[in-house]
């Protein structure tokens, strides 16, 4: 009807069989949300969607907002993951190959004066025969750190992948993130090798 239509302003959003002359309007990240509601959208300029969220309430998300936020404090030793309640906001250098994934995050702080830090996981129960990827940065899961080792499945089905980042030091917070298409279970053993800085003039063995 002509007569019944909204101004340059404005447009018919809201609720099926409920909508009003409005505007539209972003709702804040966390912000519960209703993807039928065209009134009140999630803001897609900062990658949010209208999602279920880690409380199971339908909420404007980010995936890599909620893969950090529920980021798990990791401690040296075997660390107990599961992806059945994930999201794909991370990838590694060497997920391509087996197709990525939805990811868990691991903060872990060296303890060591200087280490090597190996991260070795092993599908568990459902997961015991799925493709993990693991994959480790600098910092803080939200910082966006630089990559310091990926490692890929260790063959089709077992359930086995390990990456190892080198030469850190004694305080340097890493995020390990465990990743797979197949939501499993997994236990991720997290191992410090201590690392002796030679002098100028001391003796060595190459390669070690």
């Amino acid at each position: 009807d002509i007569d019944n239509l909204c101004d340059a302003t404005h447009a018919s959003l809201g609720l099926p069989g409920a909508e009003t002359c409005t505007t539209e309007a972003d709702l804040a990240s966390g912000a519960l949300c209703d993807p039928a509601n065209s009134a009140f959208v999630c803001n897609v300029a900062s990658d949010h969607y209208c999602g279920v969220a880690l409380d199971g309430q339908e909420r404007c998300i980010n995936d890599i907002e909620q893969v950090c936020t529920g980021a798990v404090t990791a401690t040296a030793g075997i660390n107990q993951g599961d992806l059945g309640a994930s999201w794909d906001g991370f990838a590694g250098s060497c997920s391509g190959s087996f197709g990525g994934g939805t990811e868990q995050a691991f903060e872990y702080t060296v303890q060591s004066t200087r280490a090597n830090l190996t991260a070795a996981v092993n599908g568990t129960f459902g997961g015991a025969t799925d493709d993990f990827t693991v994959f480790l940065r600098q910092g803080l899961c939200e910082a966006g750190g630089a990559e310091l080792a990926c490692g890929e499945p260790l063959g089709n089905g077992t359930g086995d992948a390990t990456a190892t980042a080198f030469n850190l030091a004694q305080g340097a917070v890493v995020t390990v993130f465990v990743e797979s298409n197949d939501f499993g279970s997994f236990t991720l053993t997290l191992t410090e090798q201590a690392v002796t800085v030679l002098n100028d003039g001391d003796t060595c063995v190459p390669g070690s």
